[in-house]
Protein backbone atom coordinates (compact mmCIF):
# COMPACT_ATOMS: atom_id res chain seq x y z
CA UNK A 1 0.00 0.00 0.00
CA UNK A 2 1.17 3.56 -0.99
CA UNK A 3 2.17 5.64 2.01
CA UNK A 4 0.14 8.82 2.44
CA UNK A 5 2.84 11.05 1.42
CA UNK A 6 3.57 8.92 -1.63
CA UNK A 7 -0.12 9.05 -2.74
CA UNK A 8 0.44 12.93 -1.69
CA UNK A 9 3.15 13.21 -4.16
CA UNK A 10 0.77 12.29 -7.21
CA UNK A 11 -1.18 15.61 -6.31
CA UNK A 12 1.78 18.06 -6.13
CA UNK A 13 5.02 17.99 -5.20
CA UNK A 14 8.00 20.74 -3.60
CA UNK A 15 10.91 21.72 -5.81
CA UNK A 16 12.86 19.23 -3.75
CA UNK A 17 10.81 16.48 -4.31
CA UNK A 18 10.52 17.46 -8.19
CA UNK A 19 14.41 17.53 -8.52
CA UNK A 20 14.98 14.53 -5.95
CA UNK A 21 12.46 12.41 -8.49
CA UNK A 22 14.65 13.89 -11.94
CA UNK A 23 17.15 12.48 -10.16
CA UNK A 24 16.18 8.95 -9.61
CA UNK A 25 15.00 8.84 -13.49
CA UNK A 26 19.00 9.60 -13.84
CA UNK A 27 17.62 12.96 -16.11
CA UNK A 28 20.93 15.47 -16.77
CA UNK A 29 20.99 18.21 -18.02
CA UNK A 30 21.65 18.92 -21.88
CA UNK A 31 25.05 19.06 -21.53
CA UNK A 32 24.88 15.70 -19.31
CA UNK A 33 26.01 17.49 -16.11
CA UNK A 34 23.31 16.64 -13.05
CA UNK A 35 21.00 19.01 -12.80
CA UNK A 36 20.78 21.59 -9.75
CA UNK A 37 17.76 22.83 -8.16
CA UNK A 38 18.86 26.93 -9.64
CA UNK A 39 18.18 24.37 -13.11
CA UNK A 40 14.89 23.33 -11.67
CA UNK A 41 14.29 26.84 -10.50
CA UNK A 42 15.01 28.44 -14.16
CA UNK A 43 12.51 25.30 -15.90
CA UNK A 44 9.67 26.38 -13.70
CA UNK A 45 10.06 29.93 -14.46
CA UNK A 46 9.85 29.21 -18.16
CA UNK A 47 7.15 26.88 -17.58
CA UNK A 48 4.61 29.64 -15.92
CA UNK A 49 6.22 31.84 -18.96
CA UNK A 50 5.00 29.75 -21.28
CA UNK A 51 1.64 28.33 -20.01
CA UNK A 52 0.58 30.36 -16.99
CA UNK A 53 -2.98 29.34 -17.76
CA UNK A 54 -2.28 26.06 -16.59
CA UNK A 55 -1.70 26.92 -12.83
CA UNK A 56 1.41 24.84 -12.19
CA UNK A 57 2.61 27.09 -9.64
CA UNK A 58 1.01 27.96 -6.18
CA UNK A 59 0.99 31.17 -5.08
CA UNK A 60 3.20 31.89 -1.80
CA UNK A 61 0.86 32.03 1.13
CA UNK A 62 1.83 31.08 4.47
CA UNK A 63 5.48 29.18 3.77
CA UNK A 64 8.03 30.74 1.60
CA UNK A 65 8.34 28.32 -1.10
CA UNK A 66 6.12 26.96 -4.12
CA UNK A 67 3.99 23.57 -4.57
CA UNK A 68 4.21 22.19 -7.99
CA UNK A 69 0.59 19.76 -8.98
CA UNK A 70 1.53 16.60 -10.17
CA UNK A 71 0.52 17.73 -13.88
CA UNK A 72 2.90 20.48 -14.23
CA UNK A 73 5.83 17.65 -12.78
CA UNK A 74 4.56 15.86 -16.20
CA UNK A 75 5.24 18.53 -18.18
CA UNK A 76 8.70 19.55 -16.82
CA UNK A 77 9.62 16.21 -16.91
CA UNK A 78 8.54 15.03 -20.30
CA UNK A 79 8.84 18.58 -22.32
CA UNK A 80 11.83 20.92 -20.81
CA UNK A 81 14.29 17.69 -19.80
CA UNK A 82 13.67 15.51 -22.57
CA UNK A 83 14.97 15.38 -26.49
CA UNK A 84 17.38 18.67 -25.88
CA UNK A 85 18.13 18.49 -29.86
CA UNK A 86 14.21 18.48 -30.89
CA UNK A 87 12.32 22.01 -31.14
CA UNK A 88 10.69 23.02 -27.59
CA UNK A 89 7.37 23.87 -29.70
CA UNK A 90 6.98 20.55 -31.46
CA UNK A 91 7.70 19.10 -27.67
CA UNK A 92 5.04 21.09 -25.98
CA UNK A 93 2.64 20.26 -28.80
CA UNK A 94 2.93 16.39 -28.88
CA UNK A 95 2.73 16.72 -24.97
CA UNK A 96 -0.59 18.75 -24.62
CA UNK A 97 -2.26 16.56 -27.38
CA UNK A 98 -1.27 13.75 -25.18
CA UNK A 99 -2.74 15.33 -21.78
CA UNK A 100 -5.78 15.76 -23.89
CA UNK A 101 -6.43 12.50 -24.65
CA UNK A 102 -5.66 11.46 -20.89
CA UNK A 103 -8.46 13.34 -20.01
CA UNK A 104 -10.52 12.34 -22.70
CA UNK A 105 -10.21 8.40 -21.80
CA UNK A 106 -10.49 9.20 -18.09
CA UNK A 107 -13.74 11.07 -19.01
CA UNK A 108 -14.82 7.90 -21.84
CA UNK A 109 -14.90 5.44 -18.68
CA UNK A 110 -16.68 7.80 -16.17
CA UNK A 111 -19.50 8.53 -18.83
CA UNK A 112 -18.56 12.29 -18.34
CA UNK A 113 -19.81 14.37 -20.86
CA UNK A 114 -17.33 17.30 -22.60
CA UNK A 115 -16.75 18.68 -25.98
CA UNK A 116 -14.31 17.44 -28.71
CA UNK A 117 -11.44 19.60 -29.66
CA UNK A 118 -11.93 21.86 -32.75
CA UNK A 119 -10.62 24.65 -34.45
CA UNK A 120 -12.96 26.75 -36.56
CA UNK A 121 -12.26 29.88 -37.99
CA UNK A 122 -14.26 32.22 -40.09
CA UNK A 123 -13.05 32.72 -43.20
CA UNK A 124 -10.82 36.11 -43.61
CA UNK A 125 -8.69 37.95 -45.53
CA UNK A 126 -5.51 39.01 -45.62
CA UNK A 127 -5.06 41.62 -43.45
CA UNK A 128 -7.21 39.54 -40.46
CA UNK A 129 -4.88 36.84 -40.90
CA UNK A 130 -2.22 39.49 -40.23
CA UNK A 131 -3.87 40.63 -36.96
CA UNK A 132 -5.22 36.92 -36.09
CA UNK A 133 -1.26 35.62 -36.10
CA UNK A 134 0.19 38.96 -35.12
CA UNK A 135 2.58 38.11 -37.60
CA UNK A 136 3.52 40.61 -41.25
CA UNK A 137 1.89 40.53 -44.46
CA UNK A 138 5.29 39.12 -45.80
CA UNK A 139 4.67 35.93 -43.57
CA UNK A 140 1.39 35.35 -43.95
CA UNK A 141 2.27 35.59 -48.04
CA UNK A 142 4.89 33.22 -47.71
CA UNK A 143 2.79 31.01 -45.82
CA UNK A 144 -0.27 30.99 -48.27
CA UNK A 145 2.60 30.20 -51.05
CA UNK A 146 4.00 27.34 -49.23
CA UNK A 147 0.11 25.92 -48.79
CA UNK A 148 -0.58 26.66 -52.58
CA UNK A 149 2.22 24.28 -53.30
CA UNK A 150 1.22 21.77 -50.90
CA UNK A 151 -2.39 21.67 -52.19
CA UNK A 152 -4.91 22.83 -54.44
CA UNK A 153 -6.40 25.88 -53.85
CA UNK A 154 -9.27 27.58 -55.77
CA UNK A 155 -8.49 31.41 -55.19
CA UNK A 156 -11.67 33.01 -54.30
CA UNK A 157 -12.32 37.06 -53.70
CA UNK A 158 -15.01 39.05 -51.83
CA UNK A 159 -16.71 42.35 -53.46
CA UNK A 160 -13.67 44.22 -51.92
CA UNK A 161 -11.96 42.23 -54.15
CA UNK A 162 -9.94 40.90 -51.54
CA UNK A 163 -8.21 37.08 -51.59
CA UNK A 164 -10.98 34.79 -48.87
CA UNK A 165 -8.94 32.21 -46.88
CA UNK A 166 -11.29 29.90 -45.43
CA UNK A 167 -11.48 28.38 -42.33
CA UNK A 168 -9.53 24.83 -43.63
CA UNK A 169 -6.65 27.08 -44.83
CA UNK A 170 -6.88 28.76 -41.71
CA UNK A 171 -6.39 25.31 -39.81
CA UNK A 172 -3.51 24.33 -41.89
CA UNK A 173 -1.75 27.37 -40.92
CA UNK A 174 -2.82 27.04 -37.59
CA UNK A 175 -1.16 23.61 -37.54
CA UNK A 176 1.66 24.08 -39.56
CA UNK A 177 3.07 27.41 -39.89
CA UNK A 178 1.88 29.16 -37.04
CA UNK A 179 2.51 26.80 -34.13
CA UNK A 180 2.26 29.08 -31.05
CA UNK A 181 -1.49 29.90 -31.87
CA UNK A 182 -1.97 25.34 -32.19
CA UNK A 183 -0.32 25.58 -28.51
CA UNK A 184 -2.29 27.58 -27.39
CA UNK A 185 -5.87 26.60 -28.30
CA UNK A 186 -4.57 23.07 -26.97
CA UNK A 187 -3.51 24.71 -23.78
CA UNK A 188 -7.24 26.24 -23.64
CA UNK A 189 -8.56 22.54 -24.48
CA UNK A 190 -6.86 21.37 -21.76
CA UNK A 191 -7.99 23.74 -19.30
CA UNK A 192 -11.23 23.11 -20.24
CA UNK A 193 -10.95 19.61 -19.34
CA UNK A 194 -8.77 19.88 -16.29
CA UNK A 195 -12.28 22.09 -15.34
CA UNK A 196 -14.06 19.12 -16.21
CA UNK A 197 -11.90 16.66 -14.45
CA UNK A 198 -11.77 18.88 -11.01
CA UNK A 199 -15.53 19.26 -10.75
CA UNK A 200 -15.75 15.85 -10.65
CA UNK A 201 -13.34 15.05 -8.22
CA UNK A 202 -10.17 15.01 -9.74
CA UNK A 203 -7.74 16.91 -8.17
CA UNK A 204 -5.10 19.57 -9.71
CA UNK A 205 -4.73 22.95 -7.69
CA UNK A 206 -6.51 21.50 -4.74
CA UNK A 207 -3.22 22.21 -2.62
CA UNK A 208 -3.75 26.06 -2.70
CA UNK A 209 -4.69 26.50 0.48
CA UNK A 210 -2.08 24.01 2.33
CA UNK A 211 0.43 26.47 1.66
Amino acid sequence: MPTTEQLRKLIFMSYQEILDELKKKNIMKKNGEPLERKDLEYAVQVMQNKHSLCRWRSEKIKKNYYYIPYEGYLWLRDVYFTNYDKKFIEKDIVWFKNRIQWYQNQFIKKKIDFKPFQLKYPDMNKTELMDFFNRSKRSIEIALQEYEKLHTFQRTYNKKNELVISSDITEWLVKNKFKQKYLDELEKYKMYLTEIYKANGGYYDNYFGRN
